[in-house]
């Protein structure tokens, strides 16, 4: 016999014994910030996350601790962090804090909603960003993005038939936004929810030209089903020329046969 959908997600959502252990520290989190914000923990750091963040809330060291510390040591002091789709902003603020707010951040966030969730979290935290509220993509054009609220991960939607909230947004090469502005990357974060190969394909000129540090997650999962080319992947990481290309524990990575989300680190 099969379970009824909404039998599933009562018991999913209000049966499952870790979720209420979870709603029990979130609890107690938003009473050490008074209510005002949830303290998390990030590189050493404190952070102070909006209220309406409460699904980036975690308990102990971020899951991400390795991702960000490897962009941590490729970021000098006063170094300049590229952060592509920022969502929230828990990678900018922690490299920003660890860095004694002395690092440059350039945001590039394209939902209107989560840039004022972005600016409530950078506000908290007293850190500055520069934040594009553009996309970046392979050539100028619009594109379709799914559209929660709260800095829910919305990602890139090719099926115009999707019975989800969608937004159109202004999508432009890095390499082009380049050509306007004079800060250069030591480091970059590129996550965008599938549409990771277009973004490197947008900035292949910058990446050649000056050889940042790359944090890429890769929806290897996602793949096929946006029609995006594994091979072609493979191809331009390696055009790169980076010395170290792997997963955040150093491993070698075959994104031809790759199942699901990685984050792929590349440096010299």
């Amino acid at each position: 016999m099969t379970t009824a959908p909404w039998t599933a997600h009562i018991s999913r959502r209000w049966l499952n014994t870790q979720a209420w252990h979870l709603r029990w520290h979130k609890l107690l989190a938003m009473g050490q910030g008074g209510g005002q914000y949830l303290p998390v923990q990030a590189l050493g750091q404190s952070l102070r996350l909006p209220k309406a963040a409460h699904r980036q809330f975690w308990q102990g060291p971020h899951a991400d601790e390795r991702s960000l510390s490897f962009l941590a040591d490729a970021l000098p002091s006063q170094g300049v962090f590229f952060d592509i789709g920022t969502n929230i902003g828990v990678y900018s603020t922690a490299l920003s804090l660890a860095k004694g707010r002395e690092l440059t951040v350039q945001a590039f966030e394209p939902i209107p909603s989560t840039i004022e969730v972005l600016k409530e979290t950078l506000s908290l935290n007293q850190v500055t960003a520069h934040i594009e509220a553009i996309a970046l993509s392979d050539h100028v054009h619009t594109l379709t993005l799914s559209a929660y609220d709260n800095g829910a991960n919305n990602f890139w939607v090719t099926d115009a038939q999707a019975d989800i909230p969608t937004l159109s947004v202004s999508a432009v090469p890095l390499d082009e936004w380049m050509l306007h502005h004079d800060r250069i990357p030591d480091a970059m974060k590129i996550d965008v929810e599938g549409h990771e190969l277009a973004v490197l394909q947008g900035a292949q000129a910058t990446i050649q030209a000056y050889k940042p540090a790359l944090l890429i997650e890769c929806h290897c999962g996602s793949w096929e089903s946006l029609g995006v080319s594994r091979q072609a992947m493979v191809d331009l990481i390696e055009s790169f020329g980076y010395a170290q290309v792997g997963d955040r524990w150093g491993r070698p990575v075959d994104l031809l046969t790759q199942p699901s989300t990685i984050h792929l680190l590349c440096s010299d």
